[in-house]
């Protein structure tokens, strides 16, 4: 019976220098992919890349419209953002100043904190009900 020969055999070398990337090292990159995947994982692979951008464009899009709509109630977002140190991934370059009224604000949150304190007490009421029953 023949032996089927074994893996090839690597011999490390002492000053084997890294290979740079060159000209024709991207187009060897592609090829390598194109041959590591097969064809409906490469598929799979670019609907799902499209997928993830249209995901990301409609959630620009949706914290536009909540920008937009918490200018409205006096909420001044981009200050706020940027005093709360979110402003690093959230900068787009508006560039516009807001004329926001802080006093409108300050009610505003105002408001927001005791209708919080209200659903609190409003629940504790309506357990000590159910318990009294």
């Amino acid at each position: 019976m023949a032996s089927s020969p074994g893996p090839p055999s690597f011999v490390p070398q002492k000053h084997a220098r890294k290979p740079r990337l060159g000209p024709s090292q991207p187009s060897l990159l592609w090829e390598t992919r194109h041959l590591a995947y097969p064809p409906q994982a490469r598929t799979a692979l670019t609907h799902y890349r499209q997928h993830l951008q249209d995901a990301g464009r409609r959630l620009e899009d949706a914290i536009r419209v909540r920008e937009v709509e918490l200018a409205e109630y006096g909420v001044d977002v981009d200050k706020r953002s940027s005093r709360d140190g979110l402003a690093a991934g959230r900068s787009r370059g508006r560039g516009r100043r807001s004329t926001v009224d802080e006093n409108k604000e300050r009610t505003m949150r105002e408001m927001a904190r005791v209708w919080r304190e209200m659903e609190t007490r409003l629940q504790e009421i309506q357990g000590d009900l159910n318990r009294l029953r």
